[in-house]
Order: C-alpha cells, then structure tokens, then sequence
C-alpha cells in the first residue's frame, strides 16, 4: 500500500508521519523513498510500523526513540502470543480484548496482551525509554518519584490500529 493509504487507514497526521520516514526509514525498516514520482510500497508489517511510530511521536516521543520502542512491542507480542504466525497480523485479538501499549511518564513502556482476567496479565515487563533496555517497574526512578501512582498514562490500542490498517 501507498503512503497516502497508511495515512488516510491509520487516521494519522501527514507531517508527522513525513517526519517519522525522514528520521527512522532505516531503523524502522521501512521502503526506502525512491527518485521523484516513484512511490513507497508498504508491506502491512511496515504499514503497522509506521502508523505505531507516527502515532508515538504524535504523543511526544522523541523520533529517535520511536525504534527501540516498537522493537520492544513486538519481541513482547511474540514472547506473550501462543497464536503468532510470521506474517499474519501482529496483534490480532479480539476488540473486546485488545493488544494494548501503555506509555507512563513519557518514559516506560508496558504492552498488554489479551487477557479477560485483568489480574493475570503479565506486568513483569518494562522498557525504559531513556536506559533504552528492560526495566522492572519498582526500580524505576519514575515510578519511584511518583509512588507508583503516574500522572499520566497514554494507552494505544494496538489491534484496532492494526485493523484500521489492513482494512
């Protein structure tokens, strides 16, 4: 699919999504731009990668933390997934019990899996955006400072995102 495809499915902004391509094509593995009037072609792995990163910086998310970030998503979604299949949809769930991606301070990053029972999900995992690596949550100067109780909490609906763009 095109450019202007990913942006009209992902309802994402067109310069923001110009700025995640100019700065992270490379580390998002995304097609590189070709010579005038040739366009992009996105596979809807990279359409998915794109639209995550183009909706994180949007948050405010520096662009050159966006990678590692959605690195991170996705080694999560394959360790936590039994029903994963290379290259099928990454997020694939139910609506009613979505992949979810929680950002808290700006800083950590959680993704939560389908789960119907909210006290089995799996919060072992954290990644640190500014130590750029695995956190426990506890340990956190963050999480420390605020008592365990943020401020803020951005939460992004991973399977609907991927919805919108496979349509």
């Amino acid at each position: 699919m095109k450019l202007s495809d990913v942006i009209e499915r992902g309802r994402l902004r067109k310069f923001t999504a110009q700025h995640v391509l100019k700065y992270a094509e490379d580390a998002l593995e995304l097609p590189r731009s070709g010579s005038q009037g040739v366009h992009r072609l996105f596979s809807p792995a990279q359409a998915m990668r794109l639209a995550l990163a183009t909706r994180l910086v949007a948050a405010g998310v520096e662009v050159n933390d966006v990678p590692p970030v959605i690195g991170f998503c996705e080694w999560q979604v394959r360790r936590l997934s039994r029903y994963f299949k290379t290259g099928g949809p990454l997020y694939a769930s139910r609506l009613t019990q979505p992949w979810r991606l929680w950002m808290i301070e700006n800083e950590l990053v959680q993704v939560h899996g389908p789960c119907a029972r909210p006290d089995l999900l799996d919060d072992s995992k954290h990644f640190s955006i500014s130590a750029g690596k695995v956190v426990s949550e506890y340990e956190h100067p963050v999480m420390i400072r605020c008592e365990g109780v943020p401020v803020t909490r951005l939460e992004l609906n991973l399977t609907v995102l991927e919805r919108l763009i496979r349509e």
